[in-house]
């Protein structure tokens, strides 16, 4: 209410007219208050205390009007991933198929150890002649589109030919073409009559048989970084021994060996290695990876397996962790008895530390930098550990580490510190 002149005859004594100043919402009339006694009483404007009282602390050492929902709450900051084993996925092939039936008999017969070979590797095929054969007879190397039959054509064609003699049966080495594509080798009576021909593919790819055995297997989706990983595998016998696997950042694209070897972290030679295991350690840094395997040096890859690279655990872990305050307020030097669950795969290099709330989480190699006190796990999976509260007020943190440096801040647990 607004405080008016009275109308009554008595006047007020200036006691009274005090009074009604500092009742609160009354507002002073203008004019000077002659030479007023009330020195002794709080302004208007001032906070509303009692007199002689202690100041009450500026508003920025209190802690935040606003509740803090998280005080006393463990507060994971992941809730981790869950692993599976991996298989290897066969690498995008453009592989070529014989265009002719692989082997036509008529007089005489032809073998082949492969049907499938490399560019300018050596082919091996096993002969046997038919009746009334001259010493002229012949096998050549033949493009498959060459017409049949005639023995002056494919003379013409022939990249390469052999002569067989007297020999009746037996077995000549060649050298396959340095241009993929469809082949024969075609035996010729030296009588002008082609008398058998067997079919090969020269291909930098793989034969259907030989990625059938190519296989990778990884027991874990999710590797810590620099984890050791053990990588299985099964490879056909007719890899070369320069026949490798290596680790390549998930975004190289597929399929040829030499931008691979470019871009390889860490790699090892089968040095014919059939079937068996081979250990590496995972990449430093976070990210996604494959494990490619290729036949040979200038070869091809074959197929892969992909993993992830993390920081963050197993969702079995994050699980177990948690940390627990008896209150979540404290004065400044009290003892804070805090209890701890850890699981047994970091619990021999997990630590606890003391940070204020307000610096970022997630920064393992930073809190161990700025942390105001720390505690190691010791291998413990469950505990207790007494802190001391800062000596100023404020918002403070509990954060639980799996490791120090390249590490994991798991979660937290917040208290306040009050006068």
């Amino acid at each position: 209410m607004k405080c008016r002149p009275s109308q009554s005859p008595l006047t007020l004594s200036l006691a009274v007219c005090l009074a009604l100043i500092s009742l609160p919402g009354c507002s002073p009339q203008p004019g000077p208050i002659p030479n007023s006694p009330a020195s002794s009483l709080p302004s208007p404007s001032a906070p509303d205390s009692e007199p002689n009282q202690p100041t009450e602390p500026s508003p920025s050492s209190l802690p935040s009007p606003e509740p803090d929902l998280t005080l006393g709450e463990w507060t994971p900051l992941t809730s981790g991933f869950v692993d599976q084993p991996v298989a290897s996925v066969l690498t995008p092939s453009n592989f070529v198929t014989p265009v002719t039936p692989l082997s036509v008999s008529g007089n005489g017969s032809l073998k082949l150890v492969r049907n499938y070979v490399k560019p300018g590797k050596p082919i091996i095929i096993n002969f046997a002649t038919g009746n009334d054969f001259k010493p002229t007879a012949w096998i050549g190397l033949v493009p498959s589109a060459v017409t049949h039959g005639n023995e002056s054509f494919n003379d013409l064609h022939d990249i390469a030919r052999q002569n067989l003699g007297n020999k009746s049966i037996g077995q000549l080495s060649f050298n396959s073409p340095t241009s993929e594509g469809n082949y024969d080798l075609r035996m010729f009576d030296g009588d002008g009559n082609e008398a058998a021909s067997i079919s090969f593919v020269v291909s930098r790819e793989l034969s259907p048989s030989e990625r059938g055995q190519s296989k990778l297997w990884l027991n874990n989706q999710f590797v810590r970084p620099g984890q050791p990983i053990v990588l299985r595998l099964t490879a056909p016998s007719s890899f070369e021994p320069s026949a490798w696997v290596g680790v390549v950042p998930s975004e190289i694209s597929h399929g040829e060996e030499y931008l691979n070897d470019q871009h390889d972290l860490s790699w090892k030679y089968l040095e014919g290695l059939t079937s068996g295991e081979l250990s590496f350690n995972a990449p430093a840094t976070a990210g996604n990876y494959d494990f490619r395997l290729h036949d040979a040096n200038n070869g091809k890859e074959v197929c892969y397996a992909s993993f992830t690279v993390t920081r963050e655990l197993p969702q079995a872990d994050v699980a177990a962790s948690f940390l627990k305050l008896e209150r979540f307020s404290y004065r400044p030097g009290e003892s804070i008895q805090m209890s701890f669950g850890a699981a047994s795969s970091y619990a021999a290099t997990g630590w606890i530390g003391m940070l204020p709330a307000s610096l970022p989480h997630g920064e393992p190699a930073a809190n161990d930098q700025q942390a105001l006190a720390k505690k190691s796990l010791a291998g413990k999976t469950a505990g207790s550990f007494t802190y001391t509260a800062p000596s100023q007020p404020g918002t403070y943190d509990l954060r639980l580490h799996d490791q120090t440096g390249n590490g994991t801040e798991i979660g937290y647990i917040r208290f306040q510190v009050t006068e």
